[in-house]
């Protein structure tokens, strides 16, 4: 059944993005099932959301990014294949984050969070990343079923892929991010009778504790840090009503 007021199935897919942004969780809580996209081919890029997000400090804009290992045979690597440089010490980037919400009224409950992915054990990007948002997903008691790729017998590229991915959900909705529609064909999925629905994120300002001016579309950490776990799920349940 649809939790939205449609009684449409609707599915969102997407990559496992590091510490991911506001904006994933809305789209996750809108679904009836999130697709997690974990085998498709990526490039070992800094600026790719696998392994970089976007905090805010008293100085502005901070990047927090994670150094994978990087083949010598291919700039391109499967997202699950992808692992974490453990030659790399994060204890600056993570002084950078202590310091950066020391101050915030949640930073004593949210913090740990942040130094187990960091101190995790688990050397591939993609299982790390999704552990977090599993984690992240059952504080805010998001319930959205998740199916990852990987399970299903979906062949294809791009938009066809997709698609197929959708139709072994048996989806009616496909509830995709902002960004696709650059390279997204809709008129392919209406001829396999799927809707495309765009998430159309707009946050919601909440209280920063080292800004005057809110700054949005940062890592879900800046949001419960400074509201906590209960006012994050109060804001994405109000940034999900369709």
């Amino acid at each position: 059944m649809s939790k939205s007021n449609y009684t449409k199935k609707i599915v969102t897919i997407h990559q496992p993005d590091f510490m991911p942004w506001l904006g994933l969780f809305v789209k996750i809580n809108k679904a009836d099932t999130f697709v997690v996209l974990d085998n498709v081919i990526n490039k070992y890029n800094a600026q790719n959301w696998l392994r970089r997000v976007k905090l805010s400090t008293k100085l502005g804009s901070y990047w927090l990014t994670v150094t994978v290992q990087k083949s010598l045979k291919s700039s391109f690597v499967p997202i699950n294949k992808m692992k974490i440089n453990k030659n790399i010490d994060y204890s600056n980037a993570l002084e950078t984050i202590r310091r950066t919400y020391a101050k915030a009224e949640y930073f004593n409950d949210i913090y740990p969070l942040v130094e187990n992915w960091f101190n995790s054990e688990e050397e591939l990007l993609s299982k790390r990343n999704i552990n977090f948002i599993i984690d992240i997903m059952n504080r805010l008691e998001i319930s959205t079923e998740i199916v990852y790729v990987k399970s299903l017998s979906c062949k294809g590229k791009s938009n066809e892929l997709l698609i197929e991915i959708l139709k072994s959900q048996n989806a009616d909705i496909y509830l995709c991010g902002d960004g696709a529609g650059g390279y997204q064909k809709n008129e392919m999925y209406l001829e396999h009778g799927i809707e495309v629905e765009y998430n159309n994120f707009k946050s919601k300002e909440y209280k920063q504790v080292n800004t005057k001016k809110f700054e949005p579309n940062l890592s879900i950490i800046d949001a419960l840090m400074n509201i906590g776990v209960e006012g994050t799920k109060k804001l994405i349940k109000e940034m999900s009503l369709r």
